[in-house]
């Protein structure tokens, strides 16, 4: 419209409306599963900006927490209230929790090496018994998997595998329960026994002094776990004594004809590295120098990191900070300097 009678200037009028707050969250037919838990998943927050889209999310996130649970069958829907004079929304959600899911028996295939009660004894999720429920959680299913795995990495098994998980399933609708049999597929491969590990671009340390750091011992049975524990020590090796730029490459070679594995590991050294600044951030009540005198390292000498990870440990036992401590070293003023940032968390005083 016009802002003056020679139409010189215009009014530009904006009218506004508000996206209603969520008032009010809740709950119908959660009865093994807490609130707590349920709000913990969701986006949508009272006192936030309503969202419909956040709330088809909501459902599926509810949902899948219940599956993690052991509640395969779960479903959770939506519905929400708005109270216009208010410009307000209530929201509830509704929980269809379905039967609890129980393990009814837990079966192996492929399986020659280790016995089957070998396996059971390795999973965390368990066949019923004396004060063993046999709940079935999804979330324990990958961390069984990675021991058994591991079991057979352990005793020569270097390249076992769980291929499948099977499922089947019964229901008992006067139990309101669902049973579960799973059938791990394992692929146990060849048992290998461990060769050598050769060293090439090592100037720093010599081979003897490397060599020395590698515990297994040629013609035992290869362990990853071992092997893994192996390299980290050729690394420690470096980034204890400043070469922390070092890159540290392995490699497997395996004989077939033998059943043997070595490991050739390639190292490309760079030049050590020496502190720069230490920088302290977080202590709003502890003072810089009472968390610099837990520190066993100063600025300007060789970057080591069990030293780093002492100052961790003394800072912890001081009592004032959470275990929410993070030392981070980045890139300094120049080349060859690791600057130290150290982010604290304080603990609150308890009155």
């Amino acid at each position: 419209m016009p802002g003056d009678e020679q139409r010189t200037t215009v009014v530009i009028s904006f009218t506004l409306n508000e996206r209603p707050i969520v008032n009010r969250i809740s709950f119908n037919g959660n009865f093994n599963v807490g609130e707590k838990d349920i709000r913990d998943v969701i986006l949508t927050r009272e006192r936030a900006v309503f969202s419909e889209p956040k709330l088809r999310l909501d459902k599926d996130a509810i949902a899948k927490l219940y599956v993690e649970k052991g509640f395969l069958d779960a479903k959770a829907s939506y519905a929400f209230t708005p109270n216009k004079e208010a410009n307000t929304v209530e929201v509830a959600f509704t929980i269809d929790e379905g039967p609890k899911t129980t393990v009814k028996r837990i079966q192996f295939s492929g399986n020659s090496f280790a016995s089957e009660g070998t396996l059971k004894g390795l999973l965390t999720t368990k066949e019923p018994g004396f004060l063993v429920p046999g709940e079935f959680l999804e979330s324990n299913l990958k961390q069984d998997i990675q021991a058994i795995q591991d079991y057979y990495g352990d005793h020569g098994f270097y390249f076992a595998k769980v291929e499948k998980v099977d499922r089947s399933f019964e229901l008992n609708e006067a139990e309101r329960r669902k049973y579960i049999v799973l059938t791990y597929y394992i692929n146990e491969g060849a048992q290998y026994t461990y060769g050598t590990t050769t060293f090439t671009g090592n100037k720093v340390f010599s081979n003897e002094k490397l060599n020395s750091l590698i515990h297994q011992k040629p013609g035992d049975f290869i362990s990853r776990k071992k092997s893994n524990e192996d390299y980290m020590r050729v690394i420690g090796l470096y980034y204890d004594n400043g070469y922390i730029t070092t890159q540290i490459d392995t490699r497997e070679r395996v004989d077939e004809g033998k059943k043997e594995i070595s490991f050739a590991i390639t190292i490309a050294e760079g030049d050590r590295s020496h502190i720069g600044r230490i920088i302290i951030q977080g202590n709003y009540k502890t003072k810089e120098i009472v968390i610099r005198r837990e520190l066993p390292f100063e600025e300007g000498e060789v970057f080591n990191r069990a030293k780093i990870q002492r100052g961790y440990i003394n800072l912890l036992r001081t009592g004032f900070f959470s275990r929410n401590i993070i030392f981070e070293p980045v890139q300094g003023s120049r080349e060859g300097l690791i600057d130290i940032v150290i982010t604290v968390e304080e603990e609150r005083c308890l009155l």
